[in-house]
């Protein structure tokens, strides 16, 4: 216990303020959080500063967020029953409102796989693919997660800490979803920063992947997140120039704060 509350120290000796409201901070949060990943074990070097409120305040929405992304992985390797079991129920306990609806219409089936550019294969039954209609209070989830992965990457990638003069925007999709695949794939000569999730003496496969494309000016960048086949996020952060060009942006708002 010793050892670990002196690495501990350390870290917060290098890192003093929470890199999600710029209070003192007070633990180490790993963001992605580790529940996103099989046997909740986490890449190697994505810890970050936060104050107990930032890091308290967004639990619920890391475990709605983890759910989607675990059930939504179509690598079996990164499979494990338990994993989503536990998941599901406090999924079901927590946030019951973001829980999926098992069994969608015909109708909505079919609109689901034809915005994800799924064919059914002849021979296969509507009823036999594996959809289910995810409830609209999931997106708030999301966007949380969202908001909190600009933070820590920006931290990561300038040292700096958002604060209300920055803007950001961030949206998420399924792997699946052809058109917004096509948009972040023409984007992939701009990034910059390339990180592949890692852990020593495990093979941690392509559970994670990273991209971040920095400005011209020190606070302004741009992001992927990328969950194996399951759900990427990409979004950005700035100090805007002439807000009428970033509409779409809003100002950001610490972790703390809540959804």
């Amino acid at each position: 216990m010793g050892e670990k509350l002196s690495r501990l120290r350390r870290f917060l000796i290098d890192h003093p303020a929470c890199c999600y409201c710029g209070d003192t901070a007070e633990t180490e949060d790993h963001c992605p959080a580790r529940i996103c990943f099989r046997d909740r074990i986490g890449p190697e070097a994505w810890s970050f500063p936060a104050c107990r409120s930032c890091n308290a305040a967004i639990s619920r929405a890391e475990q709605v967020v983890a759910f989607y992304i675990r059930v939504s992985d179509f690598t079996d390797e990164n499979f494990r029953d338990a994993d989503v079991q536990r998941l599901m129920s406090g999924v079901k306990n927590n946030n019951p409102e973001a829980f999926p609806d098992l069994f969608p219409s015909a109708n909505e089936k079919r609109e689901m796989l034809a915005r994800l550019g799924i064919r059914r294969q002849p021979g296969e039954l509507l009823f036999d693919e594996p959809v289910v209609k995810v409830p609209a209070t999931v997106g708030s989830h999301m966007d949380f997660f969202n908001r909190k992965l600009a933070a820590a990457l920006f931290y990561k990638q300038s040292g700096q800490i958002l604060t209300t003069k920055h803007i950001v925007m961030g949206r998420w999709f399924q792997s699946q979803d052809g058109s917004a695949n096509s948009i972040i794939k023409a984007l992939d000569p701009a990034w910059s920063h390339k990180f592949v999730g890692q852990r020593p003496n495990l093979d941690f496969g392509d559970q994670l992947s990273i991209k971040i494309a920095a400005g011209a000016m020190p606070e302004v960048f741009s992001y992927t997140v990328q969950f194996s086949t399951s759900i990427c996020f990409w979004g950005g952060a700035g100090v805007p120039q002439d807000e009428k060009l970033h509409s779409n942006w809003k100002p950001y708002r610490a972790i703390k704060d809540g959804i």
